[in-house]
């Protein structure tokens, strides 16, 4: 993407602040690279500012880039936790319905000598978590139910069953991942809950309808 793409899908804020992503931590240079380097690959050949076999044609990721505190997508405020002013909008959907902890946004720049500049607006996310050994809840039917539906047995009148409730371990984020910033869809309501001695978060899309309209 080049820096005349963005201007009517994102809305930043007018403050920002460079980073340097390997004062963030360990792997953080490493993981965003490995990004940029694919999703470049078609306009160059992008390598790591260490890398000693430069070739003519190549260019270099010195890992800065602009951070957010929050921005806003089709209206809809998102949030980086490790921002004051995010922190309140930090947790989002992406790709339909998979709830995630937004820790960073981020805006990485690529000037080129001969060719417009490449630009990646992205984001560092941890997905939410669960396993077996949670407590079933009512809405846990739906997941037979839509099991069903796809094999044609239940026709979708029953699919309005979906009520978007799912259930996950509290505090529990799996590890970093980078996402592009087209792929959050919505927000969610989280209600941490105490079931049997155990914390659990409840979420529930915030645009109910919007969400489902995804799946049909």
């Amino acid at each position: 993407m080049t820096i005349h793409d963005i201007t009517d899908q994102f809305d930043f804020p007018r403050t920002s602040s460079h980073i340097d992503l390997r004062t963030l931590g360990l792997g953080y240079y490493s993981l965003v690279f490995k990004y940029l380097q694919n999703l470049w690959r078609d306009d160059t050949n992008l390598i790591e500012d260490v890398n000693v076999d430069e070739r003519e044609g190549d260019e270099t990721f010195t890992g800065s880039v602009r951070s957010y505190s929050h921005l806003r997508i089709k209206s809809q405020r998102y949030g980086a936790a490790t921002a004051h002013r995010g922190k309140s909008a930090r947790y989002a959907y992406i790709d339909v319905r998979k709830p995630v902890e937004i820790q960073y946004i981020f805006r990485a720049e690529l000037p080129r000598e001969h060719a417009p500049s490449l630009v990646a607006n992205f984001a560092l996310v941890r997905e939410f978590q669960r396993g077996e050994d949670l407590p079933r809840f009512p809405w846990d039917l739906w997941y037979v139910l839509n099991f069903f539906s796809k094999h044609s047995v239940i026709t979708n009148g029953f699919r309005a069953l979906d009520l978007g409730v799912e259930s996950w371990y509290s505090e529990k984020l799996g590890s970093l991942m980078v996402v592009s910033l087209e792929q959050f869809t919505g927000h969610l309501i989280l209600a941490p809950i105490i079931v049997r001695g155990q914390d659990i978060w409840i979420t529930v899309p915030y645009d109910h309808v919007s969400v489902l309209s995804l799946y049909w």
